[in-house]
């Protein structure tokens, strides 16, 4: 192998170890992957229970917090390093958070929560 390949091949290595780019969890982003129009409470009231962020690149979702009907949520296949969901999201059932670079996840008690991979 040349000096010039070797290179090459310590600068494809250095890019992949750099920290990516802040990317945001936005409203926009968040009403676009909402689905499955459901009941809920009394049966009188309709929401969106499936929030679908697989592969999205985010590095912040905070903003999940407000989506308190929630129940199944996709997060796999992004750059956060962290999760923490609040205790607003009680309804959740399913949290799917497989290939990311987490650090850490917090959990508050969640009594319906049947299903979690990280």
């Amino acid at each position: 192998m040349s000096d010039e390949e070797e290179a090459q091949l310590e600068e494809g290595e250095e890019e992949e170890e750099q920290e990516p780019v802040e990317c945001k969890l936005t409203e926009q982003l968040c009403g676009d992957s909402l689905s499955l129009l459901c009941k809920i409470g009394n049966g009188l009231s309709h929401a969106y229970i499936k929030m679908d962020l697989h592969g999205k690149t985010l590095t912040d979702i905070s903003i999940i917090s407000a989506f308190v009907h929630v129940r199944y949520l996709d997060l796999s296949n992004n750059k956060t390093g962290f999760i923490i969901i609040t205790a607003s999201l009680t309804h959740l059932l399913t949290l799917k958070a497989d290939n990311n670079r987490l650090t850490t996840a917090a959990l508050p008690q969640m009594p319906y929560l049947q299903r979690a991979s990280f």
